[in-house]
């Protein structure tokens, strides 16, 4: 956190750099793929390479920073390329074969909104990806399950679970508040660790309790740490606008997350793929500077 003008000079100085040239980035990929095209990883340092994709989890994104750009500088022409390539999104807010629904429409509908969008248009597509969402509720684990199977819980739902917090808080109803406040509840008490740090998956089985170790399948232990930073953040927010706010209780010690995420990234502020990864050899701590990704930090939703 800067602590005098002059570092946090610097840190605009350093935000307004990357602002810049992200959106040079964006227009280089607007002047080379169509509207329907979705940037999610690189192949030898290109995009447009790819091989089979899982569930198109993210393809809000690349809207999504259009929607960022034209908050950030004004300019209407960032806000017609955005809407443009939102739009064809629009049919996603029935997609029940993914947990991401919030990688997909809040970085962009909710964006469009706040900036002055028809609301007769996207608060219902809004409140649809909620309702879509809530579907994937197990009643036997009080949980949201993931893509992979039934039994599977991820830490990223974290990022989505607010989905349907917004449903809720928009249309009145208490059956989706609650399916939100007990995936919250399920997710801390089976992958939020004791020190703050966060595993990637829970396979809930036998009845649907945690089994003893966390299932880190996407990493070696604690790779979504980040996710589950900004999902604590929609989890209060909501809680609060729900008059839900004692039950916060559960979530009463995220701040650990900031803790162990403070403690452990580097003082350059890249943060390394997996926490746990060593510090040399293939799967090195810094192996996600060289892997070509989706550019992260403005994707986040800057609340």
């Amino acid at each position: 956190m800067p602590t005098s003008n002059l570092e946090r000079d610097n840190l605009r100085a350093d935000f307004e750099s990357v602002l810049e040239f992200s959106q040079s980035q964006v227009k280089a990929l607007l002047k080379k793929y169509p509207v329907d095209y979705y940037p999610m990883y690189t192949v030898d340092g290109q995009f447009g390479r790819d091989r089979k994709r899982w569930t198109h989890w993210c393809d809000g994104f690349y809207p999504g920073m259009m929607f960022i750009f034209a908050a950030a500088t004004g300019d209407d022409e960032w806000l017609k390329q955005a809407i443009t390539h939102a739009t064809p999104l629009e049919d996603r807010q029935y997609d029940r074969a993914v947990h991401d629904l919030g990688f997909i429409f809040f970085p962009t509908y909710l964006r469009w909104l706040e900036l002055g969008g028809p609301a007769e248009r996207i608060k219902p597509v809004l409140t649809q990806a909620g309702r879509t969402m809530a579907m994937r509720f197990m009643d036997q684990g009080q949980y949201l399950r993931s893509f992979v199977e039934p039994a599977s819980l991820f830490i990223d739902i974290m990022m989505n679970v607010g989905t349907v917090f917004w449903a809720a808080s928009e249309s009145g109803d208490d059956h989706l508040l609650s399916i939100a406040h007990s995936h919250c509840q399920t997710t801390r008490r089976t992958l939020v660790r004791g020190d703050g740090s966060t595993a990637t998956e829970a396979n809930l089985r036998s009845g649907y309790r945690r089994v003893p170790a966390p299932n880190d399948s996407s990493g070696l232990s604690r790779r979504f740490l980040l996710e589950s930073r900004p999902g604590v953040v929609v989890i209060w927010l909501y809680t609060i606008l729900s008059s839900k706010w004692r039950e916060l209780d559960t979530w009463k010690r995220p701040p650990l997350n900031a803790d162990y995420y403070v403690e452990h990234t580097p003082a350059h502020g890249v943060t390394p793929w997996d926490y746990d990864a060593p510090d040399t050899g293939p799967l090195a701590r810094n192996a996600g500077r060289h892997i070509g990704v989706a550019p992260l930090p403005l994707q986040v939703y800057l609340i």
